[in-house]
Formats: C-alpha cells, structure tokens, sequence
C-alpha cells in the first residue's frame, strides 16, 4: 500500500478525533450569535439623561473591524437611538441609519440642548433614513425637559428636512419639499417639490403648516406672463421629448407644473389656473382638462400637506376622486 501523504494523515486525524467545543479550548471566547453584533456609536450625557446610539451589523464586530481598516463601509442592518435616564429607557428610535449631528453636519441641525422649537427648554435633534435610493428621511425633535416628549416627528420623504429662521419669533421653523411629484411626469432631476414651511404651535404642541411663511407675494405680471410664452412655444409639446421611462410622449414641460405648484403653495391658487392656461399649447394630443384633473384633482390632493394647502388657498379640502386617477407617473 503506497505511503499517504503527511497532509492527508494529519486531516483523517483531526475529522476522527472527539468532537470538542470551542468554548472548552483554553483561551477562546464563544463565538456571538448574529443578535449580538452591535456596535456603541455615541453615548452622551446630558444633565440626568444618557443619549445612546448603537448599530446592529450585518457582520460580526472582528470581520466589521476588518473591513473599516481596508477602507470599505461596513455592513450596518438598523440603528437605535436610546434616551435614558436611572438605568431606564425613556424613548427608542430606530431607522436605518440616524444621524445625531454631534457638530451641527452641514449645518443641517442644531446642537445638542438648542431650544430649537422655542419652548424654552433644551431640545435634540436627529435624521433617520430608511435606505434606499433617495427615500426616505424623517426628522425627528426631542425636548429634554423633566419629562422627556417628543415634539416632532416630521416625513420628509425624498427631500431632507431642515431649520430654518423665516421669522423673528423664537424658535427655528422645519422646511421640508413635498415629495408627492417625484418622478410624476419628470424625471427626479425636474421634478416638482414645492417648499413647505412648518412651525412650532405651542397650543397644540407640535409643528404644523404655517400660513403666513408659506403665503408669498403675487410674482411680477410681465415676468410670469414671459415664463408662460416661453413655455408655450417650446418644442417639448411637439417633439415627444417629455416620454419618461419608455411611457406615451408627455409633452407638458415640467416646468410648467412647478411652476403652478409653486404658485398654489404660496397661496396663490387663482393665479396658478390663470398661468397654467396661459402655458398650455392647444396643439398637445392631451386636452388640458385631463391635464389639470390629474395634477388638481388627483396628485395635489394625494398630498400629505393637502389640507393644510386647501386652507391656505380658502378651498374646501375635497378628497381625492376614487376614480379615474392615472396614477403612479400619470400614464
């Protein structure tokens, strides 16, 4: 019988030898189960509370540590923002990624302890994002008084919230673009997202619309009226070059949507009729009544803010018709 290999002699020893633990090696440590891989991000106090944020990973901490050495982004399944106080938990926040600005990234929030909401107590502010391309971030404000509450939680969908000083009250206002025109016709680059302005109601306790920030004064007539020319001479009507994603030649500029979007966000719903008809090409294949039901009647009012935008524009808010919507992209 030929000799075996000392390789080979070695493996048929070790697949024949009693099975032991791992644990049993002097030495080793148990091996984690995936529950367990989490890493601590951020653990701060402030006065009697401890603000925490952990990750849980897609990997186990020794091959996540591996992999930030070789420079590549480590796997991260979920964040969890924890607001704690005598060992208890008070609050829990999980998204996929949060971002508590510890230095204000981008300017995009305030610090830590800011009375942002003007309420005269400290407050924190943090971003959670769901993944994904694009969608979708939620802001999220905390107030740290003797009782912590949560004064806001605001959907910003594809547009990222942000603080802003619109007035010269105390307290910051949330501006947010509504996300209900995105890839409604247009690709996302041309895609209408009117502002809206958000401020703090101390009577309700929370952040809502505000009108007289949203509420803008009428644009010059002869500036609108060249907008509205320009749009109606030009050659998207015609030249099909408004097809999306491989669906019928659109034709309707996009511009000429936002704009109309801009004027009824700003209160000015009368004159955004008057300029989308002063924009329409009559050549276009789609008559302008089916064009109007499908941004007024049935996008516009699929609006998270449609209400509030009814109001604003002394208008009922009817609701959405049940029928006849081409929805999602206005096929």
């Amino acid at each position: 019988m030929p000799r075996l290999p000392r390789l080979i002699l070695l493996l048929l020893a070790f697949c024949l030898a009693p099975n032991t633990p791992v644990s049993d090696v002097a030495g080793a440590q148990p091996a984690l189960a995936p529950a367990d891989w989490q890493r601590l991000e951020w653990d701060r106090p402030y006065g009697d509370y401890r603000l925490v944020l952990t990750s849980k990973l897609g990997l186990p901490p020794a091959e996540v540590a591996a992999q930030e050495r070789a420079g590549r982004q480590p796997a991260i399944i979920e964040q969890v923002f924890e607001l704690r106080r005598d060992g208890a938990t008070l609050l829990t926040i999980k998204d996929h990624w949060l971002d508590p600005a510890l230095t204000g990234h981008e300017g995009r929030l305030p610090p830590l302890g800011s009375d942002i909401a003007g309420t005269g107590r400290p407050q924190f502010a943090l971003v959670g994002w769901s993944g994904g391309a694009r969608c979708c971030y939620t802001l999220h404000l905390i107030e740290l008084g003797p009782m912590p509450r949560q004064l806001a939680t605001i959907p910003g969908g594809d547009g990222l919230p942000r603080f802003q000083q619109r007035d010269a009250e105390a307290g910051l206002e949330i501006v947010v673009e509504d996300d209900a025109y995105v890839f409604w016709r247009a690709a996302y680059s041309q895609s209408a997202m009117p502002r809206v302005v958000l401020k703090f109601d101390p009577a309700a306790g929370q952040y809502r619309l505000a009108p007289q920030l949203m509420r803008r004064a009428v644009p010059n007539p002869a500036r609108l009226e060249a907008e509205a020319r320009q749009l109606r001479l030009a050659e998207i009507w015609t030249s099909g070059e408004g097809s999306f994603l491989g669906g019928p030649p659109r034709g309707v500029p996009p511009r000429l949507f936002r704009t109309t979007l801009d004027l009824i966000y700003g209160g000015q719903y009368e004159l955004a009729l008057r300029f989308l008809d002063a924009a329409w090409n009559d050549t276009h294949a789609e008559s302008k009544a089916e064009f109007r039901r499908d941004l007024l009647e049935c996008r516009l009012r699929a609006s998270q803010w449609w209400p509030d935008i009814a109001a604003l524009n002394g208008l009922k808010p009817e609701p959405r018709p049940s029928t006849g919507c081409r929805d999602p992209d206005g096929f």
